[in-house]
């Protein structure tokens, strides 16, 4: 298992070397407080730590205001790190940068900002790319053992971004792959943009377990029939369920007597209401645990999905919301 300071510094492999000996002289405690490194065309190199925007200077350290001596990132820096994210290859990721991000062989993602290019009234490719966002990933083992108790069914992870959601569903997955604290099952992650298993090659960069079947790089819902159909898998598991397409596929794999994993953007419980996508798998009965996690560093708190004559129910310890 690889930790933050070693995630960090393979990616510093991905900058241009200005870039990579000022981000090797950061404090270790800010490596592996480190969350996202950011690339903006003309502005300050920037680390977010903590949950903080830090900016970086010219010496390594961070500061908390704009002054002089920061590292000021330029277009070359920008189209350096695109090029070898792509490994010269801009053609082989263009699945991926349509959908406006690159995912780096440990794992991490490369979030675009840029000018989309359509083609037949959908996004081709993009141009001149002004940001770079990597979002650091890491594993953290027994994350998911304070809900081993309720891996039993389907699970929906929901919380803002950068909560946790990703980590705690995949150490929720090794668990189930491995048995370890639950019945051992097995898994097929469809996982289409490579942050789940961080697949090089067609091995899983992270410990998902023994019992796990990874389907990389396939849009989400195709993903979900395909495991069903070809695998035979226990529990299905995808991050970020967004669409009623994906929906649609968890109902029936649901129907196929398998339990889903997945997770959701929520910045409360209550947005659960807004989220056509999650209402709907909630209804399907493919849920049978809730798990808000509302931050990093803070507990989740799991809810009961329950039907009360035809509404759904969130029911816990902490709190209870009827869902229309």
């Amino acid at each position: 298992m690889k930790n933050k300071y070693e995630v960090f510094n393979e990616t510093l492999d991905y900058f241009p070397k200005p870039i990579a000996d000022i981000l090797s002289k950061l404090p270790t405690r800010a490596v592996f407080g480190a969350a996202e490194i950011r690339l903006r065309s003309g502005r300050p190199l920037s680390v977010t730590v903590g949950g903080e925007n830090l900016y970086v200077s010219v010496g390594g350290s961070l500061c908390h205001l704009l002054q002089q001596g920061l590292y000021i990132v330029s277009s070359e820096d920008i189209n350096t790190t695109f090029r070898n994210m792509c490994n010269s290859s801009v053609y082989a990721y263009n699945q991926q940068i349509k959908n406006g991000y690159i995912t780096l062989k440990n794992g991490c993602r490369a979030g675009l900002a840029a000018t989309a290019i359509y083609e037949d009234g959908k996004i081709s490719s993009f141009r001149s790319i002004s940001s770079i966002n990597i979002r650091l990933a890491t594993e953290y083992k027994g994350c998911a053992l304070p809900i081993a108790n309720f891996l039993c069914g389907g699970l929906l992870i929901a919380g803002p971004p950068s909560s946790g959601k990703t980590t705690l569903l995949r150490d929720a997955i090794r668990l189930v792959s491995t048995g370890s604290l639950t019945e051992r099952r097995r898994v097929a992650v469809v996982d289409t943009r490579g942050e789940i298993a961080a697949v090089n090659n067609g091995i899983p960069g992270n410990d998902l377990g023994p019992n796990c079947d990874v389907i990389s790089s396939v849009e989400k819902a195709k993903g979900i029939e395909m495991a069903v159909r070809t695998l035979n898998p226990q529990v299905v598991a995808f991050d970020e369920i967004f669409s009623k397409e994906e929906a649609i596929e968890v109902r029936r794999a649901f129907f196929s007597g398998v339990d889903i994993f997945t997770t959701v953007h929520l910045g409360s419980v209550d947005e659960v209401y807004d989220r056509s996508a999650a209402m709907e798998i909630l209804r399907s009965g493919a849920i049978k645990h809730f798990c808000f996690v509302p931050s990093v560093g803070i507990a989740p708190k799991v809810f009961r999905v329950t039907d009360r004559g035809g509404k759904v129910c969130l029911d816990s310890t902490f709190s209870e919301l009827n869902v229309g």
